[in-house]
């Protein structure tokens, strides 16, 4: 490659995994566009996500760092947001997937807006859940009026300018060790707050995977956790 800095900066936090890793990984590796980096957080997982994670940093666009305890997903984003060098940030969880065009797209859009709003396809994994095995495409860009009421957008439809971090830092800590929180949301109303140009694009960016017992759904719940302000990528 002709510079030194990628072009996007994928940040996955990981927390025993290791089941799901192969996946994601391999949705990664077949992005047509290929200047990117791989910033992947291991926090202090029991199983074998660390052994996966170290093979697949055999390839020189991997990074991975580990958290010797566990802190939580805003903390491990936020360990890979403060070691991103890309223009544009995108996010790919343990268990999702994207589709191959999906950072190919985002670069393409990188001038049109400071936040990009892709859609992305809901494949719910619940047994006994009446949508079990299906999967239905969600459009956060039809929500953008709830924005500051709601989550409109998991991670993994959102990508942005890195720079817009010093503006707003990054995800809130203590919001993300706790079931029932938004840290995910938080985030995008401080980009909204901050002045950031939004664009809802009518393409996905790849499966989001519903699962019963999902980060989201086994943290946790919150105790008067104090606030503290975000902390500040470098």
């Amino acid at each position: 490659m002709s510079h030194s800095a990628p072009l996007v900066s994928i940040v996955m936090p990981v927390f025993n995994g290791a089941r799901f890793l192969d996946r994601a990984l391999a949705s990664l590796r077949a992005q047509t566009l290929g200047d990117w980096e791989l910033l992947a957080v291991d926090d202090a997982s029991t199983d074998d996500s660390a052994t996966r994670l170290d093979a697949c940093a055999r390839d020189p666009r991997v990074r991975v760092f580990r958290h010797p305890v566990n802190r939580g997903q805003a903390a491990a984003r936020n360990t890979a947001l403060a070691a991103a060098a890309g223009e544009l940030i995108a996010y790919l969880d343990q268990d999702d997937e994207f589709y191959p065009d999906h950072l190919a797209r985002a670069h393409a859009l990188r001038d049109r807006a400071d936040v990009l709003l892709f859609r992305y396809d809901l494949v719910e994994e619940r047994p006994g859940h009446p949508g079990f095995g299906g999967a239905t495409a969600y459009d956060p860009g039809a929500r953008l009026w709830a924005l500051f009421t709601e989550t409109i957008a998991v991670p993994l439809g959102v990508v942005h300018r890195r720079a817009l971090l010093a503006r707003t830092g990054g995800f809130d800590e203590a919001l993300g060790r706790y079931q029932g929180s938004d840290e995910d949301g938080d985030l995008w109303r401080r980009f909204a707050r901050a002045g950031a140009r939004l664009l809802p694009v009518p393409a996905k960016s790849g499966r989001y995977h519903v699962r019963a017992d999902s980060f989201a759904r086994t943290r946790p719940r919150r105790r008067r956790a104090r606030r503290r302000p975000p902390p500040r990528p470098r």
